[in-house]
């Protein structure tokens, strides 16, 4: 298992990397839109399936 700590470590060093790249931060926003609402329209339609 990881510990916790190389987690942070990671999570900060990515953070750090997507401030000094601002249109990868934007890249970054906008796929985890898509999937996001790809996600939403799953769960609608499948909760309309078992209905």
């Amino acid at each position: 298992m990881v510990p916790l700590n190389e987690v942070l470590i990671f999570a900060a060093a990515i953070a750090g990397w997507f401030i000094n790249n601002p249109v990868w931060l934007s890249v970054q926003r906008y796929f985890m839109s898509l999937v996001l609402a790809a996600l939403a329209v799953r769960l609608v339609l499948e909760q309309r399936r078992s209905a």
